[in-house]
Order: C-alpha cells, then structure tokens, then sequence
C-alpha cells in the first residue's frame, strides 16, 4: 500500500483541465462538463489527478465560457497561486464524491455560466482535492487512467 492508503492495482483516474481552471479546483471551484441528455455522465465516482493540459485557455475564451465578472476573479487566484502558470503538470489528488446536474444557483461554485441546451445538460462534479507536489504530466483534457507504476509520484502537500 502506498502513502496515499491505495493498492498498487487500484484504479485512480486522471482529469486533465485547461488552465486557469485545472488551478482553480485548487480553490473550490465545481468543475463542469457537458452530458447528453438522458445518459449517464461517463464520470465514476472514486480517486483522481487532476493535471493541467498544455492548452491555456486566453482571456476571451475565458470571458466567453465564465463572463467577464468570473474571468476576473480566476485571473486574480491564478496570478497569486503558483500552480496558476504551471501547464503539464499534476497539482492535485482527491476523490470524485458527487456528480449532480448543474444549477443556475450553482454558477458561483462552478465560475462558469449557467446554460440549457436542447440536446445536452451541464453536470457538476464534486470533488474532494488536496495539493500534491506538482510533477510532470503530459495528457489531453478529459478522463484517463493513470498507471500503477506513476501512483508513487503523487506527494500529498500537508497544510
């Protein structure tokens, strides 16, 4: 058993995000994803890295996806949080614990715009983080699996 308490064959998934949003689950932030209607999101509940992507969202996008309120705060936590300029890296370790249609009163929690579509609906995942020392990752955004053999890399940062 590793110092995270997991076997060596235990699964533990990885989320790749794009930045600033990988840094702000760091800060609380209920991360979002688009779902067909009617299906089940593909997300399991139970362990996960979460790493940032290469891709770095720019400010319009930002403003675009969040608002120009929301953008403004996530460029503030970024700016003032170390992990906030690393891209490829892993930063965080914890566990899916909820996953749950998205709100309009959910938007604070999510620093993203409340949508409807026609055909899909935003869920919100819950997640229980914790800082780990940042390391080296290379992935695309979304779900994957991370092997046995790299669960050693993952150092819990004690507060």
């Amino acid at each position: 058993m590793s110092q995270l308490g997991i076997e060596g064959t235990e699964h533990i998934r990885t989320l790749g995000l794009y930045q600033p949003f990988a840094t702000m689950m760091l800060h609380g932030k209920v991360e979002t994803r688009w779902v067909r209607k009617y299906r089940r999101p593909p997300f399991p509940l139970g362990k996960y890295l979460i790493y940032s992507t290469q891709k770095k969202y720019k400010y319009p996008e930002l403003c675009s996806i969040s608002g120009v309120g929301f953008a403004e705060q996530i460029e503030s936590i970024n700016f003032n949080d170390v992990t906030g300029h690393m891209r490829g890296y892993a930063i965080a370790f914890g566990e899916l614990k909820a996953v749950v249609d998205m709100t309009e009163e959910m938007e604070q929690q999510c620093f993203v715009r409340y949508a409807e579509s026609e055909d899909y609906r935003l869920v919100a995942l819950k997640f229980d983080l914790q800082r780990i020392v940042p390391f080296r990752f290379k992935g695309k955004q979304g779900v994957g699996k991370l092997h046995w053999t790299q669960h050693e890399k993952i150092k819990i940062i004690s507060a």
